[in-house]
Parts: C-alpha cells; structure tokens; sequence
C-alpha cells in the first residue's frame, strides 16, 4: 500500500488525537476553525498515532502521517470542516462518533455524515479506513448526556463500512477480546498512572495496542 512520498491523515474525534495518554497536550497550531469554534493539533509520544508513525518510519522512511484529531467534534463537525482538514492525502485514518452519543438523533447524523465523508475521499482519489472507538467503562455510558452508547457508535461504523466495502479497524472488537483473553475489565484497561483515565479516553496500554493492531490491520 505505501509507495514513496505516501501521506497517512488521521481524521476525527479525541479518540483519533490520542487524548488519554500520559504527555497529552494541544499546541498551538490551529488545525480547524468552525463558527465560534477553534480546534488545535494534539500531540503525545504516547499516542496510538505516534506510536504507529514510529513504526511505519523504520520501514517507510519517506512516510509522512498527520493527526487531524479534533477533540470534542462530532461528526457533522468533522464534515463540515474537511476543507480545512482534507487535503486529498493517500490514505484516510476517519475515527469519529463518539460525541454523536450526545446528540439527538445522533446515529442516524453519524450514517449520513460517514457517507458524505467517505463519497469526499474517494472522489479526490483517497483510500479509506473506517475505524470504531474502544469501548469505554459502564460509568462513562451512564452519564445522563448519553443518548446512545459505543457499541450503537461501532455497528453503525461497520456497517457502513460492509456498505461501501471498505477495512474496517475494530477496535472496540479489539480492547473486548484483550481484555476476556487477559481476564481485565475495560475498567482495568482504562485506569492507568498519569493518564486521563477517564473511562472513555484510551490509556498508554490501549493506545499501543491500537496502534500495533491498526499497522497490522492496514499495512
């Protein structure tokens, strides 16, 4: 898949921008601007994205990949700003829906806005890679702002991706079988030493294997 001058562009949620991991930060760079709205680039060493372009680059060294990660954006959002976002890079890394849970009607605007997006890219020659979140601990599925919870945010996610037939990174699949084959609780997964924690936000052991997972899935 990767050929020379190849550029990966991850495009999403918080999730996608590695928030959770320990040296989470936000720059200064401003990376999409909606409205009254502002998002700036995320970065960490510890990000699953970092992590996977680290090990991209001992084999492809001329690989370029960039974390259009917009922490709190739903997915009418992502779509709205893909100009300022999408610059008609090989490869689409899209990873959103999370903050679709908040919405009304928000599973039906997720379908809608992932066809839009993916008619986008594959129409300026882009392949794509639908991904779902991780799943997250019973306490941050019971906040009263959710509408709709993960596994609803993952099956919409795969079935659209069965639609356009398109590879589809399940890592809600992922984090469900590791934690079963090591006998952990998604609770256990998420509590972690100076990270988030926060039950939603992946910790330094998800984000590694997330990106293990995702090299393996793709490349």
């Amino acid at each position: 898949m990767i050929q020379n001058q190849f550029t990966i562009n991850i495009i999403g949620d918080s999730i996608a921008a590695g928030q959770g991991c320990s040296a989470f930060c936000h720059t200064n760079e401003v990376i999409l601007e909606l409205d009254d709205k502002i998002w700036y680039r995320s970065k960490s060493q510890n990000s699953w994205s970092a992590l996977l372009e680290q090990d991209l680059r001992s084999d492809y060294p001329d690989l370029n990949l960039i974390n259009n990660g917009c922490c709190g954006a739903d997915s009418a959002q992502i779509l709205k700003g893909l100009d300022q976002l999408y610059h008609q890079e090989n490869l689409v890394l899209l990873l959103v829906g999370a903050n679709n849970r908040k919405i009304p009607n928000g599973m039906e605007q997720l379908r809608l806005d992932l066809v839009s997006m993916i008619h986008h890219f594959e129409k300026h020659g882009s392949q794509v890679v639908l991904m779902t979140p991780p799943p997250s601990t019973i306490d941050n599925e019971s906040y009263p702002n959710r509408l709709y919870h993960l596994d609803e945010v993952t099956q919409i996610i795969r079935d659209t991706a069965f639609h356009f037939d398109l590879l589809c990174v399940d890592l809600y699949a992922l984090i469900r079988e590791y934690s079963k084959l090591h006998s952990l609780t998604i609770e256990e997964l998420m509590e972690e030493s100076e990270c988030l924690s926060d039950g939603l936000h992946p910790t330094n052991k998800v984000q590694a294997l997330m990106a293990d997972y995702t090299k393996k899935r793709i490349f």
